[in-house]
């Protein structure tokens, strides 16, 4: 813990792009700044290739907001010249530390570069939200073994992807702090609010899906375990929120969906950080029936929303969830999903959220920069 205030650069994106390793960064210089630290944020320019980029926009429909903190686009995440003047700027700037992130491979170069060539004296920090990329990527190991020697010390999002961290390179230094919940996306409301506002039934039990659609979050194995709870619950949909990476029709053709289409809403876009508490806030169940994951930042969504959230036991997903306390864990299997979920819906709703209160008190971003340097 430090008691001093410090010149801090963060390395990576924010605003104005979306997705989780932005909001990341963007609390992460907001608690900064509010604790008194001087805070630049040293963003991309140019993040994916447009033509690479798997989704409509990497982009917030509008174009400025306003942040407590400098926020400069110089990094083209593919063009060498722009690393060298980021260096230049950093090691003209006296800073005291430097702090990127590590999601994927691809990104990792630049920011190993960049890393390796400031000052020594500036003190280097990774946060690593995903040792290795969700696709498997030939050289991640490499790259990964490359972006660590170039820190002082690395964070983990989980305990899971430090044992991934510590197989690549045991002989560095590193913490695991899970992801602290959000704070840009407002508070709880009244759950017949939110259905009002989305102009869903106030009758209806909702489990939710959330999320950027993509093979390995095992959205297949949740509609079939809907498929088996629609038998029995004639009161309840599913809501499927997000973009997806992949084709809709992978999911649409199969025969539970079809079975329930009249009871499975796709709301097929990435929601506005002003939407976001209402999705949240209408649900009854969270659910994410991963097949493979490092960590999610669904998981910290949940808990700020206090929701009961249902997680499958792969990689670090379920390393915050106590089972049948303040969640619910199953097996990545539709069988096990769907009676995990039947279990959940006749839960003492009371007792579960109280401990996802208890368990959102040690997840602030305040206690994350703390124990951060």
């Amino acid at each position: 813990m430090i008691s001093f205030e410090m010149k801090i650069f963060l390395l990576g994106p924010c605003y104005p792009y979306r997705g989780g390793i932005s909001d990341t960064n963007e609390e992460l210089a907001q608690t900064l700044h509010q604790q008194g630290h001087t805070i630049e944020v040293i963003n991309f320019k140019m993040l994916y290739p447009t033509i690479l980029f798997p989704g409509t926009t990497q982009y917030y429909a509008k174009d400025e907001k306003d942040l407590d903190f400098r926020n400069l686009r110089l990094i083209n995440s593919i063009n060498f010249f722009s690393w060298n003047k980021v260096v230049k700027k950093i090691n003209s700037s006296k800073i005291d530390v430097l702090i990127s992130s590590h999601w994927t491979s691809s990104v990792s170069i630049c920011m190993t570069y960049i890393n390796s060539r400031v000052s020594k004296k500036i003190k280097k920090i990774g946060l690593i939200h995903n040792a290795h990329p969700h696709e498997n990527l030939l050289l991640s190991s490499f790259f990964l073994k490359r972006y660590l020697r170039s820190l002082n010390e690395y964070v983990a999002f989980s305990k899971a992807v430090k044992e991934q961290i510590e197989k690549n390179s045991p002989e560095k230094i590193g913490k695991t702090f899970f992801l602290p919940v959000p704070n840009k996306f407002g508070k709880p409301v009244e759950s017949i609010v939110a259905k009002k506002k989305l102009k869903l039934c106030s009758k209806t039990k909702y489990l939710m899906f959330f999320g950027i659609i993509r093979p390995y979050k095992g959205l297949d194995l949740l509609i079939k375990a809907f498929d088996l709870l629609r038998k029995t619950k004639n009161n309840i949909e599913l809501l499927i929120v997000g973009e997806n990476y992949e084709s809709i029709n992978n999911y649409q053709i199969l025969k539970e969906f079809s079975n329930n289409k009249k009871y499975i809403r796709f709301i097929n876009k990435f929601i506005d950080e002003k939407m976001l508490k209402y999705w949240f806030s209408a649900t009854d169940i969270v659910i994410q029936p991963y097949k493979n994951a490092s960590q999610s930042g669904v998981t910290s969504l949940a808990i700020n929303f206090e929701k009961i959230l249902i997680t499958t036991k792969t990689g670090g997903l379920s390393e915050l969830i106590e089972n049948e306390k303040n969640g619910f864990i199953c097996e990545a299997n539709f069988h096990d999903i769907y009676r995990t979920i039947d279990k959940a819906l006749n839960c003492d709703k009371n007792i579960v959220i109280k401990n996802l209160r208890s368990t959102k008190k040690n997840l602030s971003w305040k206690k994350f920069t703390k124990k951060l340097f």
